[in-house]
């Protein structure tokens, strides 16, 4: 809650992640699609709460932030849409064969997929910045991708994988609400 609240009063920090530099979010766009969206804001929260992530905090109780974005269609990238998804695939496979010296990307190892995931996040990016190089110069706010929703949930079985998305342009965040979890 203490950072749910700091959040509300300074405003988002864009980081690097799995599907660019964003601040992140699981994707609602009906009202019946919130409970699934808090479900696994939930989830991701409690996975980072034992791992520490909000050690130090003075409310260390779990919180949701919902967000309204608003962004010009040609200002969202779909990472999904297939032109899109595979040739993204390509570069973080090319990427990783080229770094670890593999003969191919199935010799891939968990622990070396570990050791090269953030370097992964900046090939994500440079993806993203040659797509708006394509488009003129126009620069992509929200980016949106089908992710794997936290481990070991039974939901997942049932609705797969999740949307989310990335604002990487923090003034495309319209309205937001901090609520207990």
């Amino acid at each position: 809650m203490s950072m749910a609240r700091k959040i509300e009063h300074d405003g988002f920090i864009t980081k690097p992640g799995r599907i660019g530099t964003g601040a992140y979010f699981w994707t609602a766009i009906e009202y019946d699609h919130l409970a699934v969206s808090t479900h696994y804001a939930i989830k991701w929260a409690e996975r980072a709460s034992k791992q520490q992530a909000f050690h130090g905090q003075d409310d260390q109780s779990l919180a949701v932030i919902q967000v309204e974005v608003e962004a010009d269609d040609e200002e969202i990238l779909y990472l999904d849409d297939p032109e899109h998804h595979l040739e993204l695939r390509q570069e973080l496979a090319a990427f990783a064969i080229e770094h670890l010296k593999l003969s191919c990307i199935f010799d891939l190892t968990r622990a070396q997929f570990q050791g090269i995931e953030k370097l992964l996040y900046g090939v994500v990016d440079l993806y993203i910045q040659l797509y708006e190089e394509a488009l003129g110069g126009k620069k992509v706010k929200i980016l949106f991708k089908n992710q794997n929703p936290p481990t070991n949930d039974p939901l997942a079985m049932i609705v797969g994988n999740a949307s989310c998305f990335a604002v990487r342009d923090t003034s495309c965040i319209k309205s937001m609400h901090v609520s207990s979890a």
